[in-house]
């Protein structure tokens, strides 16, 4: 009887060490690889260049070549001018660059984001259509395939920036292409009018807030010049036409005949198009030597400039393709690779109450005597990076 208790006792304290050596465990870590926390990620993007490039520290002539589609939702030109900076770029930064649209039709831009991500690219740079972000960010978000946003910021309806994008800060620039305006009037009138003979023309876009906001602003400052001249404010919208020079012009010309007490204008269009038909408006009816015409990019006015253009479309916020180029695909390739994700980019620049960043670039207004000037300068820049 004593043997059987003796083994029975011995059973239990063999137990208890067992149970006392698992709970013990449970305060170590476990060794599993899956549950060890992900490496802490820096912001990279401290080191950008004056165009906004920076080094993720892979070599990309190291690992395989990637496959970067730049979607947009319509062929403008300035659309054209990135995938051309993109394409270079590919050669040294080892990736394939497929250019693709759905002119217009955003079945079209879904589908086509589909059949690229069942063709196994690695990454998209995307121009969101504003009236069907959402519905293009729960595709992405579905095809799992890393990506970026150019062009047109993704906000939630509560405003806050939901996906990291390089574009411009619109108001800020409204307010810039007024003041120019205003400090230039006697280099291209002669003179300063009166001010009861001076009106303001907004072409803008009212479905993009990011364009809308370049209008908003300049009228508010064209204001602040002209205190009283409320009634001499005008604006148009372009969402009634289509994005070219045709529907600056025909929604320009009535709000400039119909208005002959105003002598002197002052025209802002939020898209180049716009301002390249309101000029034309402008001078179509004898008012070209009293109007002032700006814009935001410079793709159109720089080719017009070109070919001897000297008219009232006098200056342009310069944007070479480079500036657009550099931050959006050094954050995709970081973000590929490992090096960066949506909340790491640009952190510095983060506005308060975006949940990610909107990179505003830097900007340059320039006229017909300057941009070779610019445009060189960012050639210079484009030649000194350390790729």
């Amino acid at each position: 009887m004593k043997k059987v208790l003796a083994i029975f006792l011995a059973i239990l304290m063999t137990l208890a060490l067992a149970a006392c050596a698992a709970d013990t465990s449970k305060d170590k870590p476990e060794d599993k690889t899956e549950n060890k926390p992900a490496e802490k990620l820096e912001d990279i993007t401290v080191n950008e260049n004056a165009l906004g490039y920076f080094k993720s520290g892979v070599d990309p002539f190291s690992r395989e070549k990637y496959t970067i589609v730049w979607m947009y939702p319509r062929r403008m030109a300035v659309m054209q001018n990135i995938a051309d900076a993109l394409k270079s770029w590919g050669e040294k930064l080892n990736y394939e660059l497929i250019d693709a649209t759905g002119d217009g039709d955003i079945d079209e831009f879904i589908r086509l984001m589909e059949q690229y991500a069942n063709q196994g690219v690695d990454g998209f740079l995307l121009n969101f259509d504003v009236n069907s972000r959402f519905r293009i960010k729960e595709v992405a978000d579905e095809l799992g395939i890393p990506y970026s946003s150019v062009l047109n910021t993704v906000r939630s309806e509560e405003g806050s920036c939901i996906v990291p994008c390089v574009t411009l800060d619109g108001y800020q620039l409204g307010l810039d292409m007024m003041d120019w305006m205003y400090e230039n009037q006697e280099t291209y009138w002669g003179k300063k009018p009166d001010p009861s003979e001076v009106g303001y023309l907004g072409v803008t876009w009212s479905q993009n807030k990011d364009l809308d906001d370049r209008y908003v602003a300049s009228a508010k400052k064209f204001l602040e010049y002209y205190p009283g001249n409320d009634s001499h404010v005008f604006v148009v919208d372009g969402v009634v036409g289509k994005m070219d020079a045709q529907t600056g012009t025909d929604l320009a010309a009535p709000v400039i005949s119909g208005n002959p007490n105003i002598k002197y204008w002052y025209i802002v269009g939020v898209l180049e198009q716009y301002a390249q038909g309101a000029a034309l408006a402008a001078e179509d009816l004898g008012m070209g030597a009293n109007t002032m015409v700006t814009t935001v990019n410079s793709d159109v006015l720089t080719g017009m400039w070109d070919t001897g253009y000297d008219g009232c479309f006098v200056s342009c916020v310069a944007v070479a393709p480079e500036n657009y180029a550099a931050p959006s695909i050094a954050a995709l390739l970081a973000i590929i690779e490992g090096k960066a994700t949506w909340d790491t980019l640009w952190t510095s620049r983060r506005a308060e109450g975006d949940q990610y960043t909107v990179y505003n670039m830097d900007t340059t207004i320039v006229t017909k005597e300057t941009y070779k000037e610019y445009f060189s300068k960012i050639d210079e820049i484009i030649a000194n990076t350390d790729w």
